[in-house]
């Protein structure tokens, strides 16, 4: 490895920690391999409590099969979804999330990994009900 590569890298993973945003990255088969700090401190799972699991343990239960069949079609077909999903924390509470998952994909076409980003939507979905 280069020493430009190492530096890549170092600014890459500073990034991925520091960033305001809620990371996930999961295998091809949704296994988490990695959540950000920020990913933590919303959800109250430690990093070590949700890698090696799936993100269905995040699951509020607000929505249908059909909801997880499109993610699914969506991702395994190339293309990014983009939902405002209701999920819940270590302790039970909902929060919304305005998410995209993105699968990346290597030289030959074939998904390595997805990324899930999302930011914390909860007062503005709350708001909405409110006025609803």
């Amino acid at each position: 490895m280069t020493n430009q590569t190492g530096q890549t890298l170092k600014t890459l993973s500073s990034a991925l920690r520091e960033i305001a945003d809620h990371v996930m990255i999961t295998s091809p088969q949704g296994v988490v391999e990695y959540v950000n700090p920020a990913f933590e401190a919303t959800t109250g799972y430690a990093s070590h409590e949700i890698v090696g699991l799936t993100p269905s343990l995040l699951r509020s239960g607000q929505h249908g099969k059909d909801y997880y069949q499109k993610l699914w079609k969506t991702i395994l077909s190339g293309g990014i979804f983009y939902a405002t999903t209701a999920n819940k924390k270590k302790n039970g509470e909902i929060y919304y999330a305005d998410q995209t998952i993105s699968p990346i994909l290597d030289e030959d076409d074939e998904i390595i990994f997805f990324v899930s980003v999302w930011k914390d939507a909860t007062e503005r979905i709350l708001a909405e009900k409110r006025v609803r």
